[in-house]
């Protein structure tokens, strides 16, 4: 796995996934409760574009997860009016 996703588990209640816990997951000022909410936070942040408008970690770590089999690709269904879950065609070039 990813050295980055390795994480501490601790209990309490469950976080729901949004923007600032999937940030935070990632990033490490929130504790996953479990490896499958490290993932479930990187497809948020695929789906939702925020990994492609983030910092270029954020861009780079969701291209290996979504490489190596983890998370999934953005769907092409998602809004074109925002460019939301649809990987930039220069996503590659401005990393």
């Amino acid at each position: 796995m990813h050295k980055g996703l390795e994480r501490k588990l601790e209990h309490y209640s469950h976080t729901k996934v949004d923007a600032h816990n999937a940030v935070g997951i990632a990033e490490g000022f929130i504790e996953a409760e479990s490896e499958e909410q490290v993932i479930e936070a990187w497809q948020y942040l695929i789906d939702s574009g925020l990994a492609w408008k983030l910092q270029g970690w954020f861009g780079r770590t969701a291209k290996q997860l979504i490489e190596e089999g983890y998370c999934s690709a953005p769907q092409s269904s998602a809004s074109a009016d925002t460019h939301l879950g649809a990987i930039p065609q220069n996503f590659y070039f401005c990393v």
